[in-house]
């Protein structure tokens, strides 16, 4: 079994992009098939998010959320899963709705602004991400300035908090949204962004970083460049999860 999933799990294509794919329920999963209270559905959502079967498991939270609307934790564990999945309007409305009942507000927030780009709602996700920002450590910081860097771009806006980026900024293991924003803010050119994407090992990083940087090149004409490096980052699937290769593929798809 895997660290954040299990061996056998749905893939992007299913998932993202509907196909048809034939998924064996887990043991966990059997094991769950006849529940009925709402500790029990949790538990079978959390079972088919093990093997990312996502759209399932947001039918298991919802059965919990109509066994009592006004617990937060299945609204906002659907909502997450409505956004792995790209159902963004539910996705966008369970995050709405899990800030009205109190969920860990930045956080939420983070996440309902990432909904809102997905959902192309670009002011609302600039909003969102500038109301996180403040309630973060920079680590998580760089994350909520990135999506709002790259909301601002398709909105047509100067990126407000692109202005607080400096380098050498306490980023943790979010070196690659560091790596797009010093790109955006020119302490870094383009080749020198492309050379250390090439250099990226890991899938969840390189879509992070590939996304961001894709986004960068078409808003500085590389059209080509753009499309080139969205490809790659689709073929770079072993953790298509992340909201890097959920945003690629949108892209790339459907945009």
């Amino acid at each position: 079994m895997g660290i954040y999933f299990d061996d056998r799990h749905a893939p992007a294509e299913n998932q993202l992009g509907g196909k048809p794919y034939y998924m064996r329920d887990s043991e966990q999963v059997a094991a769950l098939r006849g529940a009925q209270t709402y500790e029990e559905f949790m538990e079978l959502g959390a079972a088919l998010n093990r093997q990312l079967r996502y759209r399932e498991a947001a039918e298991a939270f919802s059965r919990a959320v109509e066994l009592d609307p006004e617990r937060p934790d299945a609204i906002r564990q659907r909502a997450a899963r409505y956004l792995a999945s790209l159902q963004t309007e539910k996705a966008v409305a369970d995050f709405e709705r899990s800030l009205e009942l109190g969920c860990e507000r930045a956080d939420t927030l983070y996440r309902l602004g990432i909904a809102y780009y997905l959902n192309g709602q670009y002011e609302k996700a600039m909003a969102a991400e500038a109301e996180a920002f403040p309630q973060f450590d920079e680590e998580m910081g760089i994350a909520a300035m990135y999506w709002n860097t790259l909301a601002s771009l398709k909105a047509g806006k100067e990126p407000e908090l692109a202005k607080q980026y400096y380098v050498g900024m306490k980023v943790g293991h979010h070196t690659a949204y560091d790596a797009v924003m010093a790109l955006y803010t020119d302490h870094a050119t383009m080749d020198e962004t492309i050379a250390k994407l090439e250099a990226v090992s890991e899938d969840l990083e390189f879509a992070m970083m590939g996304f961001g940087t894709a986004m960068i090149a078409r808003k500085r004409g590389m059209e080509q460049l753009c499309e080139d490096i969205l490809y790659t980052v689709i073929k770079h699937d072993s953790f298509w999860i992340g909201y890097g290769y959920i945003a690629a593929w949108q892209e790339y798809f459907k945009g």
